[in-house]
């Protein structure tokens, strides 16, 4: 693998050589947690061997670009380490290394071709999304040939075919996907945007193989013949009215094998699939209203069909990005119970208001329900409201030049936690949150951030209280402090180790010089969900040191 890395190296510097001046850009990320053993703190040391055998663990990426706007030439290589890494499944290391993207692209005059690994969205991404998320352990990039052509200002023409990358590999089902979009302003007050999609996955004979074999064990009533084709349609459109934006897209997927959770039945069947998501928009100065409609119908749309019984593979292998109705949050307390987008059922919707007052003062208003759409879902209580949530908050500065200024909400939510987490949570799940964060500037350069956090949640881990204090010397030094306490622990939690009052501290430091980066943490991290943008995944707790660097060049 270094051969080849070496090759591709040398490739782009005969780029340079040959064709006359081009530039070099590139970045690396390294990051390095040393796991310290705390028993207290429900570290998974029994599924976990880097807390008894490893110790330790690195993710490593190094990116090299060139791009020669004289002749069109764009190329870059990704080379990724993974030293028992937890990234892509938490419970389990991985060990690699290689070549993690390759791509050469040449621009005409309405014409690009890449040929290598390419990233790429269709509409809002139903159809098709080749996107990273290194936070979640994706990179779904695909391995082909990819043409866009411009005939027109105001048409696009995209189209494509390749494998999907899983860590060092591919998946054997080849993808193909054909992409039409149209804008164009109507008048001074009028623009549309109106595009078709349709992608297609064909099986490998061994993924089918394995899949019939699964089938042919059930009942004769339940058998069925899985296809080596599987097809999406999709159509989408925006149009903008002054200040109006509505923007709404319909897909549409054919027949195919896909899995049913143990929740439901826990086996194959044969089902097309939908989703409907619409949204709308208002907005001028001091004021803006949101609203977003959501129904998601068997659009399980993946790689490999086989990878919807294979956790570890699930969020990898991805054709489809369901965008997510409910708010992303970034405080630690409000963004603990979030509901991932769903591909089996959801009826989804949201409301957000904002409203600003003489730029000194704002409030931000969301509300947001999922329910489902009346499968066997199996569980006790009310299980047709997956998750409910009401949420607001107040800005504020105090003067001109934003030397204080702060913030301070509430949030109510409610979640089926047996649905999104297991047969052993609970089917319903109440959450109040309240919180505030406050910053002053000293100088220019220096300030001071402060943030506090409560969460009453009887059903899960009781009451927490969390605090941070943050002291910034721009641009160089950050240094954090923070607690995150469960003093009041709910005595009936699952997880007997959560029975007892804990502290989850960390402590925080980074360094900046020009565009270097580095930072080192100690941190005590409870376990939960990390999502983003309706993607999730489960994190464990964690307990050790933490340390990264970042350089771009």
């Amino acid at each position: 693998m270094l051969k080849h890395l070496l090759a591709l190296t040398i490739l782009l510097g005969l780029f340079q050589t040959a064709i006359g001046q081009g530039s070099f850009s590139g970045s690396l990320q390294a990051n390095t947690d040393f796991f310290i053993l705390d028993s207290n703190i429900q570290a998974p040391k029994d599924i976990n061997i880097n807390y008894t055998n490893n110790k330790s663990s690195q993710d490593i990426t190094f990116q090299l670009k060139y791009n020669n706007n004289d002749y069109g030439i764009d190329a870059g290589v990704r080379f990724d380490v993974f030293n028992n890494s937890i990234l892509f499944t938490p419970t389990q290391p991985y060990s690699g290394y290689g070549i993690g993207n390759w791509f050469v692209k040449k621009s005409f005059d309405k014409m690009k071709i890449t040929a290598g690994n390419f990233y790429d969205q269709f509409g809002s991404g139903i159809a098709f999304r080749a996107y990273e998320e290194r936070a979640l352990g994706i990179d779904n990039s695909l391995l082909g040939a990819h043409v866009e052509l411009n005939p027109k200002e105001y048409l696009r023409i995209k189209a494509f075919a390749g494998l999907q990358k899983y860590q060092f590999t591919y998946f054997n089902s080849l993808i193909k996907g054909l992409n039409i979009d149209f804008s164009k302003s109507l008048s001074e007050k009028i623009d549309l945007n109106t595009g078709f999609s349709v992608v297609n996955r064909t099986l490998d004979n061994n993924t089918r193989s394995l899949i019939k074999s699964t089938i042919d064990g059930y009942a004769d009533s339940l058998r069925f013949s899985p296809v080596y084709n599987t097809y999406v349609l999709s159509l989408y459109n925006t149009i903008k009215i002054g200040r109006v934006s509505w923007f709404i897209e319909g897909a549409y997927k054919t027949k195919e094998a896909i899995y049913y959770p143990e929740n439901y039945l826990g086996q194959y069947v044969n089902k097309d699939g939908s989703v409907l998501y619409t949204s709308l928009s208002y907005s001028k100065k001091g004021f803006g209203i949101s609203g977003q409609l959501k129904r998601t119908e068997n659009f399980n749309f993946h790689a490999t069909s086989e990878a919807e019984i294979n956790v570890n593979k699930l969020n990898s292998s991805r054709l489809a990005f369901i965008p997510s109705t409910v708010k992303q949050h970034s405080l630690r307390l409000p963004a603990r119970y979030v509901a991932a987008s769903q591909e089996i059922e959801e009826f989804a919707g949201a409301l957000d208001i904002t409203l600003s007052i003489k730029d000194k003062y704002a409030i931000n208003i969301n509300g947001s329900a999922i329910n489902s759409l009346g499968r066997s879902f199996q569980a006790k209580g009310d299980s047709s409201l997956f998750y409910i949530e009401g949420y607001f908050d107040f800005e504020f500065k105090k003067s001109k030049n934003g030397k204080m200024k702060g913030m301070f909400g509430g949030q109510y939510q409610r979640i089926n936690q047996k649905f999104y987490q297991g047969a052993e949570w609970e089917s319903r799940v109440d959450v109040i949150s309240v919180f505030g964060e406050y910053t002053y500037k000293f100088t220019k350069k220096i300030s001071l951030r402060s943030e506090l956090q409560y969460q009453y949640v009887p059903k899960d881990f009781g009451q927490w209280i969390y605090g941070l204090v943050e002291f910034n010397i721009a641009p160089r030094w950050s240094f954090s402090i923070s607690d995150m306490f469960n003093f009041v622990p709910n005595l009936n939690n699952v997880n007997e180790v959560n029975h007892k009052p804990k502290h989850y501290y960390s402590l925080y430091a980074s360094y900046t010089h020009k565009q270097h980066r580095f930072s080192l943490s100690f941190v005590k991290q409870v376990g939960g969900i990390v999502c983003t943008g309706g993607v999730c995944r489960p994190e464990p707790a964690f307990s050790g040191v933490k340390f990264g660097m970042t350089s771009n060049f």
